[in-house]
């Protein structure tokens, strides 16, 4: 939502899939995030349910990873609202049961601007679960981090592939480390043993 001369993103499901406490979420993110040495990465894949689900795996993960100041954040869309296939939040902020985090507006423009697949689409992240939940625990990691929330609503391999090719050109011309979140259901019905056996990602197949 507009607010001013700039967007301000309200929480979608503060208190229900994470608690809507500032302090009761910062705790809670702290027992989820068990101790490890962290190291740089340029992407890393987190699941998105409620924390009392998925909030286990999403803390191992980012307790082993270097938050640089710049986030992106891709999301899938579980939603109706919005029209873009690659739905970029502009600018502004998220403002965050744990404080607010600082939307990239310059990212952001470098992308809309490279990629024709992507619009300046609020509408998307409204009421959209899939990129919020990543944001708690990249702020918890980061306090400083600034995000580019994305929600990707096309299936097309080919669209995909041209929206990756943008956005890595996009953060080639980036000064500084960029992260990629790309935030996932992972699965709901297969065991920890089955998922582990799924190989294409390691791979980097298509």
């Amino acid at each position: 939502m507009k607010k001013g001369n700039s967007y301000k993103h309200e929480p979608a499901v503060a208190g229900s899939f994470y608690p809507g406490s500032g302090k009761e979420l910062e705790e809670s993110v702290r027992v989820l995030m068990e101790k490890a040495e962290a190291s740089s990465a340029l992407g890393v894949v987190s699941p998105h349910a409620g924390y009392m689900y998925s909030g286990p795996v999403a803390g191992a993960l980012f307790a082993r990873v270097i938050v640089p100041d710049i986030c992106v954040v891709l999301a899938p869309k579980h939603t109706r609202m919005g029209s873009s296939q690659f739905a970029v939040w502009p600018d502004g902020q998220w403002l965050m049961p744990m404080g607010r985090v600082q939307v990239d507006e310059d990212f952001c423009g470098r992308l809309l601007r490279s990629c024709d697949l992507t619009g300046p689409d609020e509408d998307a992240h409204l009421e959209e679960h899939s990129a919020e939940v990543q944001i708690p625990f990249l702020q918890a990691v980061n306090p400083d981090v600034r995000i580019v929330p994305v929600i990707v609503s096309s299936g097309e391999l080919k669209a995909l592939q041209e929206f990756g090719r943008s956005l890595a050109g996009v953060i080639k011309k980036t000064e500084g480390e960029v992260l990629v979140v790309a935030s996932s259901d992972m699965t709901h019905y297969e065991d920890q043993e089955s998922a582990s056996e799924i190989q294409a990602i390691q791979k980097m197949d298509w």
